[in-house]
This record gives C-alpha cells, structure tokens and sequence, in this order.
C-alpha cells in the first residue's frame, strides 16, 4: 500500500512537472483581489506564494464572478478563487484548505441605534445586499421574515444607507469599510461588532483539469508552509483599508 502511494505520488509530480502554470480564474473583491491592486491583492499573493514554493507559477485573468466560475467548472482553467464551499460548487470542484476565513457584518448609520442577537431581531428592517451573495439567513427569506433588497452595485447600497432607504447594509467588514471609505461616508456609517457570519474561503480546483488532485495537494503544502513561517500572517498584514469603529452595544 506504501508503495502504491509513492507511485502515484511520482505520477503526480511528474504530471506538474510538465505543466508548471497554473491558469486561475478570478473576480474582482477588493481589498482582498483586483488587478488594480499590488500583487492583485494578499489574497492573490497568498495563492501566487503557495504555489510557488511548490515550484509553480499562477497566470490570472480577471473576469465577471459567475464566467470565471463556469469556464474554470468547464476546465478552460485550472481553478477558481476564491468561493465558500456549498454543495452544488463540490460537486464541479476540488476544495484547497481554507485560505482565509472573513466575517460578514452588518453596517448601520452611526445615528441610529442598533443591537441584534438573534435572526428575529432583524424582521421589518430593510437590509441592503448584493445579488449571487448568501447571507447565512436564506430560511427567513424563504418564510418571509427578512427580506434583503439585493443590488449588483455594492457601492449603492450605502449610498441608501446614508440617504435612509436601508436600515442595515450586509457586506464584509473589509470590503464594506472600504467602501465607505471610498464614499466618504465613515464618518456617517459603523458596523455592529456581532458577525451575521462567518465563513471560510478556498481555491477551487476543476475537476476538469486532468490534473486537479497534484494542484491541491502542491497548493495546500505550500499554504502550509507560509502559516509555518509567518509569511501568512504578513502577507494578510499588508490589506489596506480604513476600519469604522463598531458599534459597541453588544459582543459575542
């Protein structure tokens, strides 16, 4: 049994050995991924340093969230990233170790007091969020109880926040903090510091790529290797954004 495991393990060595790109494909999230961004983004990096302590160098192409993901499901790249793992996308993709793990809140106006603990804590309130998104509160939408009003222009939602038309905006701390940011609206706008979720994310590897098995085994040893080193942690260290103060009327 050892030496079958070694066998196949050469075969897939020998596999990445004579094809050393890995072609990605990517959506724009910034801060985390953009090609308008050093290194297209840490998380970019991340996977650009991991592949290439493996002896692999990645080619990205940026595209619209859902072609990337299709042509990547289809094999016309080697992989996608990076996404949160449901059942439908396992069935098309090989899952790497979780490069990042994010948190979703929810921005609120600073002028306007907000505390919640619990899903009903959020019935009758108009929440902002952006289609293709899942907000962990699917069965309340379903049975009517919360309803989130989804848009394709993130930025537009907290230009509704700020006029009144949203009571509460879903959205990742990191990305949300950067749009208010960008909007000059931090000043107006906050977060309250209870995650709506949390939630993993990791590169996926086509099926469809001949060789999806080699990937995810060079890409999680060499992700592996940057946590042991510390390289992680300085790399993720770079994201750049200016951070609201939260709320502070609850904790978890």
């Amino acid at each position: 049994m050892r030496r079958l495991a070694i066998f196949i393990g050469l075969i897939l060595l020998s596999t990445l050995s004579r094809a050393e790109t890995v072609r990605l494909a990517s959506g724009e999230w910034a801060p985390y991924l953009s090609p308008a961004l050093p290194n297209h983004g840490p998380v970019s990096q991340l996977v650009s340093e991991a592949f290439a302590l493996q002896g692999l160098t990645v080619e990205y192409a940026f595209l619209p969230w859902r072609r990337g993901y299709e042509e990547a499901r289809d094999g016309q790249f080697d992989a996608t990233l990076v996404w949160s793992s449901t059942p439908e996308r396992e069935r098309d993709f090989l899952y790497s170790a979780p490069v990042i793990e994010l948190q979703t809140m929810l921005f609120h106006r600073k002028d306007t007091p907000f505390d919640w603990h619990h899903v009903e804590d959020l019935e009758g309130l108009r929440i902002g969020g952006v289609i293709g998104y899942s907000y962990a509160v699917e069965q309340a939408e379903r049975d009517g109880r919360i309803r989130i009003d989804r848009i394709a222009e993130p930025a537009n939602n907290y230009r509704k926040l700020a006029a009144d038309r949203l009571d509460l905006v879903a959205e990742d701390q990191a990305v949300g903090s950067r749009l208010i940011e960008q909007l000059s609206l931090s000043t107006l706008i906050t977060y309250h510091p209870r995650p709506l979720k949390r939630v993993t994310y990791h590169v996926l590897i086509s099926r469809r790529t001949g060789r999806g098995e080699a990937l995810i085994k060079a890409f999680n040893a060499g992700l592996a290797s940057l946590k042991a080193s510390g390289r992680y942690n300085e790399i993720l260290g770079t994201l750049q954004h200016a951070e609201p103060v939260p709320s502070s009327t609850a904790t978890d």
